[in-house]
């Protein structure tokens, strides 16, 4: 954990005095992580929907967040990495089909794969741009741990969110294909419907080039 704290710490000499890039793996910190899901979960709520499903799953032995701050260390962006072992499943792969009989769900087989999710952000004009920053700033923790490839979620009603992605090569998945949702995830009292995206590394490298 050392080295990836050193390898970070890169980040701070490129932010706006404002902006501090914060990390937290695992369950080392307690107290910081219940901060990172509160506020991920205040700002689901704010924007109409129910509260996130995927934080009342443990996926914290496999998870990363990275995290931004003003100088007060008021949290402005929050999001997180979990990567794909042979212990767990991905928060794509809890994702239901939305197509009529049977519920399915994917299974993603492949190792040295990651799942990019709990995308929150204040927001205004400086949430948005922590965002943008935290972006880049997944991107290169994923290059740095050379997963060959990263998928995640986006929400159809959110354009501003797919714009971000697919502006830098991520794409629609082919084998993980079609709208999705996660059961009792809501907007409004509406299912949130869903793409699941892939990233490949030439897409992750042109989203850490935003930093």
């Amino acid at each position: 954990m050392k080295g990836l704290r050193e390898h970070f710490l890169s980040f701070e000499d490129s932010f706006q005095s404002k902006f501090r890039i914060r990390i937290l793996a695992g369950k080392e910190d307690k107290i910081g992580l219940n901060r990172l899901k509160e506020f991920n979960d205040q700002i689901h709520k704010s924007g109409g929907y129910d509260s996130n499903p995927l934080l009342c799953i443990d996926f914290d032995p496999w998870s990363t967040w990275i995290y931004v701050t003003d100088e007060k260390d008021k949290i402005l962006s929050v999001q997180r990495i979990v990567e794909k072992t042979k212990e767990n499943l991905l928060p794509v792969e809890l994702a239901v089909i939305l197509e009529e009989g049977q519920p399915k769900r994917y299974a993603v087989l492949e190792e040295g794969v990651a799942d990019w999710n709990c995308v929150s952000f204040e927001r205004s004009a400086t949430g948005w741009k922590a965002a943008v920053k935290n972006f880049s700033a997944i991107a290169k923790l994923c290059l740095y741990r050379n997963y060959s490839k990263v998928y995640g979620f986006y929400n159809k009603e959110v354009p501003a969110i797919e714009r971000i992605y697919k502006s830098n090569g991520a794409v629609e998945s082919r084998v993980l294909s079609g709208d999705v949702y996660l059961p009792n995830y809501h907007i409004n009292g509406n299912t949130v419907s869903a793409r699941i995206i892939e990233l490949d590394k030439t897409a992750l490298q042109s989203v850490a080039m935003r930093l």
